[in-house]
């Protein structure tokens, strides 16, 4: 352990104390601080959490374990998240709290979906199930089993069989959580019901707006239209996700063509932006309009977005990159500093400093060299095979041409001429060099109308040419965009996952990590980490 972490752990040890001896809160309080508490700040639930141990609040201590399972497996560390989760279950037995038994499932249930372990997923669901049912207070079992539902329809996305499950669950999701009684619900209560309710009504036009193709666009208007009512209704339970709203909504608007409501929801956006002030939410406005006057054929307004976008774009990566330069100079400057007052001081303590370095980095290096041993060769050679040659993942009309005779030597289920075949594969390249494909309201329809050919033509093209069906192309020129950029631009390994998913196109990280796993048989996460271990290394 070096003297950084051992100085953070005293720090933390008195501040803690002094919490303790200055502060004498009941298990309720306690509760109810949790409730409060910033659920992105691991150190405050932490805290919350010792001090149930400190005071054995069996309940305090529970809703920590519960806390810290979500926390780990929001940021991508999920066999952290697992660990807390088998804590939290033998306390959850043993107060046979049957709610929090259904939430440590479902949360195992969604870190086993991003996996990509389905099956396991499904099981862990039906247990968060059985539990659910068995939740004495009607407004919780509710609130539960709607949440249980929807995560069901989750476990079912990206599987093209699957449109009818999926639909079945988000409908029985939405039907629960609207059949909750109201008249008694608890300030935390309406939080989470208001939440689930605006999600389901979300699902439901996300539903018939991307996943049913055709799309069924007059049955999704609907929905969004319900959710746009708690924004009058109830706008402190629509405040959290005002923005994302409006955003989803003016993206539906201008995949139905209807651009004025679009741009009216876009600038809401906007407007909400400025409050917030996070220039990387203005930066996915800035592209949707420009896309938006693009698709209108409005050549002044598109490039009035695009210098927007562009000059906020460099703005971001401008800061990114000074505060990664300032993040240097600081290291540099406390490392000379160190440095100094080490140089300073007498040889007895620079011996015995020494010999407890060496002992350390011994000790580390054994750490290492077993972790090593136990890692998947098979994963280890994914890996190696993905940082090779990075090159490779650069998408230009040079590296994307190919042999038409070769090519078009492939039998189709398609009567398609060999001069339309031809064409086709050139507009592909293209389409490849250009990134269109980080569009989220990207569907086979919309792109064959852009390449002026008809549906059954392009998805067969892909098929032969491409060896996969038209969202496994898509996703997969995706992810060589992103890995990329991770394997070129270091800032990029600074960035959350949600970020990076919607960098390239996609309005869900679950979605993105599970299209990432399956295009190179990793996580995003477990990739970027070795990228920065052969950083450190070199």
């Amino acid at each position: 352990m070096n003297l950084k972490k051992i100085l953070f752990l005293f720090c933390f040890f008195i501040f803690f104390k002094s919490y303790c001896q200055t502060n004498n809160f009941s298990e309720i309080e306690i509760i109810n601080k949790y409730v409060t508490a910033n659920p992105n700040d691991i150190n405050e639930i932490k805290k919350l959490y010792l001090y149930s141990k400190s005071k054995f609040y069996k309940k305090g201590i529970l809703v920590g374990l519960l806390e810290m399972q979500k926390y780990y497996l929001k940021t991508g560390h999920y066999f952290i998240s697992l660990q807390f989760s088998h804590s939290a279950e033998d306390l959850a037995i043993r107060m046979k709290d049957n709610i929090a038994l259904s939430s440590i499932y479902l949360c195992r249930a969604q870190a086993s979906s991003i996996l990509h372990f389905y099956n396991e997923a499904k099981q862990n669901l039906h247990k968060s199930l059985f539990f659910g049912n068995r939740i004495s207070n009607q407004t919780e079992k509710h609130l539960q089993l709607s949440t249980v539902y929807s995560n069901f329809a989750g476990v079912y996305d990206g599987n093209d069989n699957a449109n009818d499950s999926i639909s079945y669950y988000l409908q029985k999701s939405l039907d629960i959580i609207e059949s909750t009684p109201t008249n008694k619900l608890t300030e935390l209560q309406k939080r989470n019901y208001y939440n689930i309710l605006m999600t389901g009504y979300m699902n439901m036009g996300i539903l018939y707006t991307y996943i049913l193709q055709p799309a069924k666009l007059d049955k999704a208007e609907p929905y969004f239209k319900k959710v746009l009512e708690f924004s009058e209704k109830e706008p402190k339970y629509f405040e959290p996700s005002d923005f994302e709203t409006y955003k989803a909504i003016g993206v539906f608007y201008n995949k139905k063509k209807d651009y004025k409501r679009s741009f009216e929801y876009f600038e809401k956006a906007l407007q909400i932006e400025k409050h917030k002030n996070n220039p990387k939410m203005r930066l996915v406005i800035y592209k949707e309009l420009k896309d938006s006057y693009e698709s209108l054929g409005n050549i002044s307004r598109q490039n009035q977005y695009l210098k927007l976008y562009s000059n906020l774009n460099d703005s971001i990566n401008k800061i990114d990159k000074d505060s990664i330069i300032e993040n240097s100079r600081l290291h540099i400057k406390q490392s000379i500093e160190n440095a100094k007052q080490s140089h300073e001081e007498s040889l007895r303590k620079v011996l015995i400093f020494s010999i407890l370095f060496l002992t350390l980095t011994l000790v580390a290096m054994w750490v290492f060299f077993q972790k090593g041993n136990r890692k998947s060769a098979d994963n280890n050679v994914i890996i190696y095979q993905l940082k090779k040659q990075p090159e490779e993942l650069i998408l230009t009309e040079e590296n994307l041409n190919f042999d038409f005779e070769e090519d078009l030597d492939h039998k189709s289920k398609v009567n398609i001429s060999t001069d339309t075949e031809r064409k086709l594969l050139k507009k592909l390249a293209a389409f490849e060099a250009s990134e269109r494909f980080l569009r989220k309201d990207l569907s086979l329809t919309s792109m064959s109308h852009q390449k002026n050919t008809n549906p059954k033509y392009l998805s067969e093209i892909i098929r032969i040419h491409k060896n996969n069906n038209f969202n496994g192309y898509i996703n997969s020129l995706r992810i060589k965009y992103i890995m990329r950029k991770l394997n070129t631009d270091i800032k990029y390994r600074e960035y959350k996952i949600s970020y990076l998913a919607e960098e390239c196109g996609y309005t869900s990280s679950q979605v993105f990590v599970i299209a990432f796993k399956k295009e190179t048989g990793v996580t995003p996460s477990h990739y970027i980490e070795n990228l920065k271990d052969d950083t450190v290394k070199n």
